[in-house]
């Protein structure tokens, strides 16, 4: 077979005159202000799509001669408007096939200097011109709308315990009142009337108790239940972006999409969880019970988080980012606030870890030494720093709750803005859904916590279906037969009848020495008589 024809493309007569004399270079000119002139809308139409394309697929940027590759997807029709657009010719000289082959052989076909003066000329219409593709399962309105009701549900808790911690501090400084006599018993001449007695006082505060529909204590011992399990859940959601932010950052593929957008985004998320964690620390029922243990599964999840941002900003830094985070979202405000706040993140875990610990330390191993040795005053100092660095803690702590959903908000809108039609994160996937439907258990073990506390207003028989069944009654219908059978027997049985059952083993055995004694005394009265 003979060699296929070179095509030679300076032929004038092989190539059409709309395409004989075209340069990307030369179309720099011609991609001028206004940007709402058709060339300059043609270039961005097409450029922004292009390298959208070449950013998701990772292929050769640099376009040189004959190796150009074609690997990804050429949009013919966004080059046929854009040549058209950007020509005086006559379009109707070249066909969408001379089109391509003028792209492609073309010997000018570095796009970066065209895409720089477009970018500079057309900046929003660029951006959204990109075939940009973000992650939902980070980003999406599905776990947006879980991180605001994680930091709403954190809002509510701190309010009641700060209510709680004023009434407590009240009733702690509140002076003693001094024991008086009750108004009947002051108006009551007579001092031999009968008294009532402790047993009568001890029970008519527990009816009032029974029908107090507001009762502080209960009150707090529900307010307790569920902050454990709201707790437990946040440092669930902290550690599983934490792992999604060390996924996304170790991964092998260099060139992957949105490799900083979704950090960005698993970055705020972790910062999020965390700082409900450290808010609602001081009131946690699980830190009295488990100090060492909660404190522990902390400093790790901290440890990783400061991990994470070294490494997470080391990244953002480089040049190994799609044209839509580096030339798109890396220009706005609050995405350079965010790697301030990556950057500025080792310090400030490293500095929370050496105070929490110092004063854990303090409480936990140094204040009963002090307290033997009489060292009141030593004492008294540490536990005001410890309580001002706690109050400090909190407040830090609640404000970047917040601050981090309003920089997360911000990305996103921006986002939205920037990518237009290709912005995917407002549909509601299977991963969205799932981030909402996470939150269902907590309402559920809200709710059932709830309904036993406001049984307690019920009469004694009807409150024991609300309660937790006892450990040695726990089991399967064997318990409940069981039961029955008890009950039965109890019925049948007649009052003034001893059973074996209610006779206890040591007194049958006194019973049968007894008479064994009473038979050998006898024996013996016999043998003497005789």
């Amino acid at each position: 077979m003979a060699e296929a024809e070179q095509f030679d493309w300076r032929d004038p007569g092989r190539n059409p005159l709309v395409t004989a004399n075209l340069t990307l270079r030369g179309l720099e000119k011609r991609i001028k202000k206004p940007c709402d002139s058709d060339c300059a809308e043609a270039a961005t139409r097409f450029l922004g799509y292009l390298r959208g394309t070449q950013d998701i697929t990772g292929q050769q940027r640099h376009i040189k001669g004959k190796q150009f590759n074609m690997d990804w997807d050429l949009p013919v029709y966004r080059l046929d408007s854009f040549i058209s657009s950007c020509t005086d010719d006559d379009t109707t000289k070249y066909t969408l096939g001379q089109a391509t082959d003028w792209f492609i052989h073309t010997g000018d076909a570095n796009l970066e200097h065209l895409v720089d003066h477009t970018l500079k000329t057309c900046p929003n219409k660029f951006c959204k011109s990109l075939k940009w593709e973000g992650n939902p399962d980070v980003s999406g309105i599905g776990v947006y709308a879980a991180f605001m009701v994680q930091a709403a549900l954190a809002t509510l808790f701190l309010l009641f315990y700060i209510r709680f911690y004023v009434k407590d501090v009240v009733d702690v400084n509140k002076p003693e009142e001094e024991p008086t006599l009750p108004k009947q018993l002051q108006d009551n001449d007579s001092p031999t009337d009968p008294q009532p007695t402790s047993q009568q006082h001890d029970d008519q505060p527990a009816a009032q108790k029974a029908t107090k529909l507001f009762d502080p204590i209960a009150f707090r011992e529900t307010a307790d239940d569920c902050l454990e399990v709201f707790w437990t859940t946040c440092y669930v959601f902290a550690f599983t972006f934490v792992i999604a932010a060390i996924a996304f950052i170790t991964q092998a593929d260099k060139d992957s999409t949105g490799r900083v957008y979704s950090g960005y985004f698993t970055y705020l998320g972790a910062v999020n969880s965390i700082a409900v964690l450290i808010c609602l620390w001081p009131w946690f029922p699980g830190r009295r019970k488990y100090p060492m243990l909660t404190f522990s599964g902390l400093t790790v999840l901290l440890c990783m988080m400061a991990v994470v941002s070294i490494k997470f900003f080391r990244i953002s830094l480089g040049r190994n980012k799609t044209t839509f985070e580096a030339r798109c979202l890396g220009t706005v405000h609050s995405a350079q606030t965010v790697q301030k706040l990556v950057k500025g993140t080792p310090y400030a875990v490293f500095a929370l870890i050496v105070l929490w610990g110092g004063a854990l330390l303090v409480i936990r191993i140094r204040t009963p030494k002090m307290t033997d040795k009489g060292k009141d005053t030593v004492l008294t100092l540490y536990l005001v720093l410890t309580g001002i660095f706690g109050g400090f803690l909190v407040l830090t702590s609640f404000v970047l709750v917040w601050l981090s959903l309003g920089f997360f908000h911000s990305l996103r809108q921006h986002a939205e803005n920037l990518s237009g039609l290709s912005y995917a994160e407002n549909d509601w996937g299977f991963g969205q859904v799932a981030a909402i439907v996470a939150w269902v258990p907590i309402f559920g073990q809200f709710s059932a916590i709830v309904i036993r506390g406001l049984a307690r207003l019920l009469p004694v028989g009807a409150r024991e279906l609300f309660e937790p069944v006892p450990k040695d009654q726990r089991g399967t219908a064997r318990v409940l037969a069981q039961a029955l059978r008890n009950r039965k027997h109890q019925h049948t049985q007649r009052p003034a009848s001893i059973t074996a059952e209610a006779v206890p083993l040591s007194s049958l055995q006194r019973i049968s020495h007894d008479e064994e004694d009473v038979g050998t005394t006898s024996a013996g009265a016999g043998s003497h008589a005789q």
